[in-house]
């Protein structure tokens, strides 16, 4: 089941893995007390299949209808990097207006505590 979910071929469990793991379920379940009625168990075990073997189908036909999509082509003068003075120059830097160190009440404002 992990195998078909993750596709993953390494997840198969062989026979005897496979027993350990229906044993060591049934076992949990011993545990409670919870009884499903037994036509209910034939549909959850019917979906349960059925979703192992169809769900990995339908997401490969919806993964095999998928068009790649078109990269779009950039033009030949676009693909070339600006180089540092042309950015500088594009865009002044503006810096305001420094005046020393600030401490975060100067920043932030005072807030009074309490009352």
């Amino acid at each position: 089941m992990g195998a078909v979910a993750l596709k993953q071929p390494s997840f198969a469990l062989d026979e005897v893995s496979a027993k350990r793991l229906a044993v060591a379920i049934q076992n949990v379940q011993a545990q409670y007390p919870f009884v499903i009625d037994p036509k209910m168990q034939a549909w959850m075990n019917l979906a349960a299949i059925g979703g192992i073997i169809y769900v990995p189908r339908v997401i490969a036909l919806a993964n095999a209808s998928k068009k790649p999509k078109a990269v779009p082509q950039r033009p030949a003068e676009a693909t070339a990097e600006p180089t540092r003075e042309e950015v500088l120059s594009a865009a002044p830097i503006v810096q305001p207006d420094y005046k020393g160190p600030t401490t975060p009440s100067e920043l932030f404002g005072r807030y009074s505590v309490g009352g």
